[in-house]
C-alpha cells in the first residue's frame, strides 16, 4: 500500500467516526465496510512497525465512548481529530521522499504527452487539472473514454515547489489542523504544508449551512490553496462529497465568512 492510499484510508475511518456521532450516518449501514478498512489500516501499520494508536476497530465501541463520555458534536469531532493527528503527520512525513511535499502530483498523460496537474480524493474521485486556482481548469483529454485509459506517470519533486494560478497569483497550500463547533461557531486552524507557518480563523455556522458546506467536507479535504490579501484570505477546497471546488472568503481579523 502506498502512502496516499494510507492517508485516503485514514481520512475515510475519521470522517466515518465524525459521521456516526454527529447525526451523520447510521452505524448498521457502514459498520461492516469501516471493520474491513480498520483491518487493512491495522495490518499496513504493523507491516510498517508502526503502532496502532487506534482503539476502534468497530463502530459500536465507538459508541459505547462517545455516548457515555463524550457529551456535544464539537467536543467528538476534536476527540477524532485528536485520535488522528499524530497518526496522520507521521505517515505523512514519511512522504518527503518520494511524493511532492504539498500532496500534488505533477504528471505526464501518455495519451497526449502534456503535463498535468493530478488529484485523487479520499473518496477515490480522480481528475486531472491543466493549472491550479480558479477556475480550476480540467484537463481537456480526460472527457475522451480512450485517454481514460491512459497510463499516469508521477514525477516526483524534491522541493517545495511555489504554484501560482494562471495570472501568476501565489498559491499556497494548507492543510486543516483543527476544527471544533461551539455555540453555533466553527473555529479553524490551518498549518502551511511542509512549514512551520498556521493561522486561525472563526466562522458563523449558519455561514457554512448557506454555502451548503458541511464540517465534514472540510475534514475530508486533503488540502486547501490559498490566496492571501491585505484584508482577507480565499481558501479553496475540493468537496468530494458535491464533487466541486467550494470557496470560502476568510476575513484576517479572525472572522470570516463564506
Amino acid at each position: 500500500m502506498t502512502d496516499p492510499e494510507l492517508l485516503a484510508l485514514l481520512d475515510k475511518l475519521r470522517a466515518v467516526m465524525i459521521s456516526v456521532a454527529t447525526g451523520g450516518a447510521r452505524i448498521g449501514e457502514v459498520n461492516n465496510e469501516f471493520q474491513e478498512d480498520y483491518r487493512t489500516v491495522a495490518d499496513e501499520l504493523r507491516n510498517r512497525e508502526i503502532e496502532n494508536p487506534l482503539p476502534y476497530s468497530d463502530l459500536w465501541q465507538w459508541y459505547g465512548k462517545w455516548s457515555a463520555d463524550i457529551a456535544g458534536y464539537g467536543p467528538r469531532r476534536a476527540y477524532v481529530a485528536d485520535l488522528f493527528a499524530p497518526l496522520i503527520s507521521r505517515v505523512r512525513a514519511s512522504r518527503v521522499a518520494e511524493t511532492p511535499p504539498t500532496g500534488w502530483a505533477r504528471v505526464d498523460r501518455t495519451v497526449c504527452g502534456k503535463q498535468v496537474f493530478y488529484y485523487q480524493c479520499p473518496h477515490g474521485g480522480r481528475v486531472f487539472f491543466d493549472n491550479l486556482g480558479w477556475p480550476w481548469p480540467k484537463h481537456g483529454c480526460t472527457d475522451n473514454p480512450r485517454s481514460r485509459k491512459g497510463r499516469v506517470e508521477a514525477r516526483v519533486i524534491n522541493s517545495h515547489t511555489a504554484f501560482r494560478s494562471a495570472q501568476g497569483e501565489p498559491l499556497d497550500l494548507y492543510e486543516l489542523l483543527s476544527i471544533a463547533e461551539k455555540r453555533n461557531i466553527v473555529h479553524m486552524r490551518f498549518r502551511r504544508m511542509n512549514e512551520n507557518r498556521s493561522f486561525s480563523v472563526s466562522l458563523a455556522l449558519g455561514r457554512l449551512r448557506d454555502h451548503d458546506i458541511t464540517i465534514d467536507d472540510l475534514w475530508t479535504a486533503p488540502s486547501f490553496v490559498v490566496r492571501s490579501y491585505e484584508t482577507h484570505r480565499i481558501v479553496e477546497f475540493i468537496s468530494g462529497r458535491k464533487k466541486r471546488i467550494d470557496t470560502l472568503t476568510l476575513a484576517r481579523s479572525g472572522k470570516g465568512s463564506a
